[in-house]
């Protein structure tokens, strides 16, 4: 048979699997017998799915600008872990082709609904982006159908037997899940349009000018740095914002220091920023920017003194994202963060990590003169983290919530896990688990701090 008489063949079978998987939908038998399983069938239906969704993201974006490498992480997943719930739920079952007509029906109608779920989400949200919308609805309705598919093909009144497959209806239902639940929350592409929309607001980063500026920089913050009162218990900070690319991360650590300044007092807080918008407004949050702010810190306190410190950034497991590509930076794992703290000298340290998977980091910073604080579990994401925010929703909740009821950081933990699994809740996302670890000679120093507070606000 020739290349050509094979690909008609093939292009057949691709058309009439689409049409004959419309009975997934009618109370009429299912043509199991008519459908074609073959792996290239399998893969075929995926490439259909994925040139659709292509095509609907390239029309969200138009003009396209560039891709967005998470887009692409998120397609490339999607489509390894749905074919391997199809090759195992066929090894599982004699039904093979059951399983494959179920696929490529639910991912087909899956592209339909999303568009509309970003159309109408857009319509109706303000000041949040439409995607959430659309990805939750993604989400509930591709499990709703992957359900009703098998149950139709597996549990057809009538027939002996008909359980046989649910090990494997099982299978692609969970397999399925994983995904859909943690799809990432990202475009396939920019957009060029706003790419050129936002090109004026970008100042042009030389590598060797933003190092030249950092010393100037570096020494304004720390000049500006007071010494604590001897024997008077004080708060002393350090707020870092680590990825460049989103404003929410400057304006999380710019309106955490307004409020710190308003309870405490100004005089007390360096401040660390990487921002592509304004690159040389505050200095880096880098490795040798953060030592330096550190044992600056360190040289002024006093033993009854407490030091809180402050990262706000994305973050992977044992790694906060430091991420500026014109400053070439290298992240912070959590043995970095000890290491400097140890070299520094610091005692009586509040650590609050916000950003994904920051739980990973309390085993390795744990000690009885610290209190860790960390807007997720090791292995759970935040939320938050979008342009034209103020706050993620951990900053949010702790900070301009919280904490604005009772100086208390643990207090203010506490209320604000609550306030978090009341949204996460409602807007139907993984909940991320806030840690908390608190060391065991911290807690009468915090005291002592706090009952400051609460007298003078007295």
């Amino acid at each position: 048979m020739s290349f050509l008489s094979r690909l008609n063949r093939f292009a057949a079978a691709t058309f009439a699997n689409l049409r004959l998987t419309s009975a997934l939908l009618w109370p009429r038998p299912f043509p199991r017998d008519k459908i074609d399983a073959s792996p290239a069938q399998v893969f075929a239906s995926f490439l259909i799915v994925h040139a659709a969704i292509i095509a609907f993201f390239a029309w969200i974006a138009w003009p396209v600008g560039e891709i967005d490498p998470y887009g692409v992480q998120g397609i490339l997943a999607s489509t390894t872990v749905g074919l391997a719930s199809v090759t195992f739920g066929a090894l599982l079952t004699r039904s093979g082709d059951r399983i494959a007509a179920a696929l490529i029906l639910t991912n087909l109608v899956s592209i339909p609904i999303l568009a509309l779920a970003v159309a109408i989400y857009g319509l109706a949200s303000v000041g949040i982006g439409p995607f959430f919308g659309a990805f939750l609805g993604v989400a509930l309705m591709a499990l709703g159908l992957y359900t009703l598919a098998a149950l139709r093909v597996f549990a057809r009144p009538g027939r002996a037997g008909r359980l046989a497959g649910l090990p494997a209806a099982l299978l692609l239902i969970a397999a399925s899940a994983a995904w859909e639940i943690y799809v990432p929350q990202s475009d396939l592409f920019y957009s060029a349009a706003l790419e050129d929309e936002a090109a004026d607001d970008i100042p042009e980063i030389v590598t060797e000018d933003l190092y030249y500026a950092q010393p100037t920089l570096m020494q304004a913050a720390l000049d500006g740095l007071a010494p604590g009162t001897p024997r008077e218990p004080e708060l002393f900070a350090l707020l870092g914002a680590g990825y460049a690319y989103q404003d929410v991360f400057m304006s999380e650590v710019d309106r955490t220091a307004t409020l710190l300044a308003a309870r405490h007092g100004t005089g007390r807080t360096v401040k660390l920023a990487n921002s592509e918008k304004e690159p040389t407004r505050l200095p880096m949050l880098n490795h040798h920017n953060l030592s330096d702010g550190l044992q600056a810190l360190a040289g002024r306190m006093g033993p009854e003194d407490t030091a809180l410190l402050f990262f706000t950034s994305h973050g992977s497991e044992d790694r906060l994202s430091l991420s500026f590509y014109e400053a070439r930076l290298e992240g912070l794992t959590p043995h970095d963060l000890a290491t400097k703290l140890d070299a520094a000298g610091l005692t009586n340290v509040v650590i609050v990590i916000s950003a994904c998977h920051s739980g990973s980091f309390i085993d390795e910073l744990a000690a009885p003169d610290r209190l860790i604080i960390t807007a997720s579990a090791a292995d759970r994401t935040s939320f938050g983290c979008a342009d034209g925010r103020d706050w993620t929703d951990f900053g949010r909740a702790f900070f301009d919530i919280a904490l604005r009821e009772t100086p208390d950081f643990r207090a203010a933990f506490t209320r604000a896990t609550r306030l978090i699994e009341g949204w996460e809740a409602e807007q139907g996302r993984p909940a991320s688990h806030p840690q908390i670890a608190e060391g065991a000679e911290i807690g009468p120093v915090l005291d002592a701090l706090f009952a400051i507070e609460i007298s003078q606000d007295g």
